[in-house]
């Protein structure tokens, strides 16, 4: 097919192809972008207001990264937990070589480490 074998209706017609395509890339490119800027929201403030946006730029993918995030905030707060219980047992016992006083931080020692444990995801 030649150039003179187009028509004006057809050169219309892929004009209205090209301008739709143009559209669904930039549709896609927001969905990656967005991807990127929810990847980066990893505080429960920053991903709340990250995760506002148009329903057109959702995707299967950005859920995949939502789902990551969530995860990524739900285990700092985990080790932050579990760090505070091991500053805890670290304090409680002040060196002191007395027999009762060893044995009494030894107790809070136990104590605390099953409390934080018994929260502890097991994965």
């Amino acid at each position: 097919m030649t150039p003179q074998d187009f028509t004006a209706t057809d050169l219309r017609t892929l004009l209205d192809r090209l301008k739709a395509a143009e559209g669904e890339l930039e549709t896609e490119r927001m969905r990656l972008a967005a991807c990127g800027v929810v990847a980066l929201a990893n505080t429960p403030e920053s991903a709340a207001a990250a995760r506002e946006m148009l329903p057109e730029y959702r995707s299967a993918s950005l859920d995949d990264v939502e789902r990551a995030v969530d995860e990524q905030m739900r285990l700092r707060s985990e080790i932050e937990r579990l760090r505070q219980a091991l500053e805890s047992i670290c304090e409680y016992w002040n060196g002191d070589s007395n027999e009762t006083a060893t044995l009494d931080a030894i107790h809070h020692a136990v104590e605390t480490a099953l409390a934080a444990l018994e929260n502890t995801d097991a994965r």
